[in-house]
């Protein structure tokens, strides 16, 4: 197994900086994922470890190896992309046994034995003989991870190797893929704009936007402490609350018709923000949906008129109107 280690690396066509003097250490044996929007630079981020993208700048480490001028075949890693990347004319087997056939020095029974052994890891033991086209898009992407397994690298990359299935079948290759990651222990990097991928997979995110990783942290860290408004944003479903308004005397006040103060005078503890806070004209106040909860108007620390209510099954998100400002909460069933 290896830890990766990228230095000030950064990829440009022409005036467009797609990767921007990015550093970071990935730990051996880490799950990590690249969160962020289309064009972020996430892909290209990949791209560059693999070896299908040269540097503009920077250095890209696997293991105690500068990797830089390795071709990718030379760099022991293996891929995953969201289009699987199968051969159709090949039996599930054979896909499995290519990048072992390739290599032209494992013997032909140990072939046998690794491919039955990546494919009983998957589940696909009972589907050998079958071509690409007789399988489903999970079983394809299955075939597409046995074949990954088989090499044994030191590095998994995985380019959204979910976003072709369905929401169920999603959710059943994530608990897979979750289950793979802990029993193979194998360094993975894996790259996807799914914030509930990144959630539910990840040891650490690392957020990008604009070639930037903006945060890098643990799933936890990275909900509950967002480095910025992008980050809270971008995070979470709905996503965190974001008031614009002024503080003054340790009150928060909210642009608009409406502002943010203590329902009892008494209560102290009521307070938006500390009193020993400096009063600022211009700041923003995040507050997650699960964390505001609805009472009667004369009980709240803020009041406001319900705009719409959605029924998710599970809960009720009411969207709030704040004068001008709208925010989301979660209302009890009952």
């Amino acid at each position: 197994m290896a830890r990766i280690l990228l230095k000030d690396l950064s990829k440009i066509w022409g005036s467009f900086v797609a990767v921007d003097n990015q550093t970071l250490e990935i730990e051996d044996r880490e799950f990590l994922v690249l969160l962020g929007p289309s064009g972020c630079g996430k892909t290209t981020t990949m791209r560059m470890i693999a070896g299908l993208e040269e540097p503009t700048s920077g250095e890209v480490w696997i293991g105690d190896r500068m990797v830089n001028e390795d071709l990718p075949k030379d760099r022991d890693v293996a891929m995953v992309f969201q289009n699987y990347g199968l051969y159709p004319h090949m039996s599930v087997y054979e896909n499995i046994a290519y990048p072992l056939k390739v290599r032209k020095r494992i013997p032909s029974n140990q072939i046998n034995e690794l491919v039955n052994k990546a494919a009983n890891r998957v589940e696909l033991g009972d589907f050998l003989h079958r071509r690409p086209r007789e399988l489903s898009g999970g079983q394809r992407q299955r075939v597409a991870l046995a074949r990954a397994i088989v090499r044994e690298p030191q590095v998994f990359l995985m380019d959204e190797p979910l976003s072709n299935l369905d929401a169920k079948l999603r959710v059943s290759m994530r608990a897979e893929l979750k289950h793979l990651s802990h029993e193979l222990k194998i360094t993975t990097v894996y790259v996807t704009h799914d914030q509930i991928e990144a959630m539910t997979l990840a040891d650490r995110i690392g957020v990008m936007n604009n070639g930037k990783i903006v945060q890098l942290g643990t799933p936890d860290e990275i909900y509950h402490d967002p480095a910025n408004i992008f980050v809270a944003d971008f995070i979470g479903s709905p996503s965190m609350n974001l008031i614009e308004g002024q503080i003054q005397d340790g009150w928060f006040h909210a642009k608009g018709d409406h502002d943010i103060e203590e329902s009892s005078k008494a209560k102290e503890g009521n307070r938006i923000v500390s009193t020993s806070f400096p009063n600022q004209k211009n700041v923003v106040l995040g507050i997650r949906a699960e964390d505001i909860s609805v009472t009667d108007p004369e009980k709240g620390s803020i009041q406001g008129t319900v705009f719409a209510t959605e029924n998710t099954g599970e809960s009720i998100m009411i969207t709030i109107s704040l004068g001008k400002q709208r925010i989301t909460c979660k209302g009890n069933r009952e």
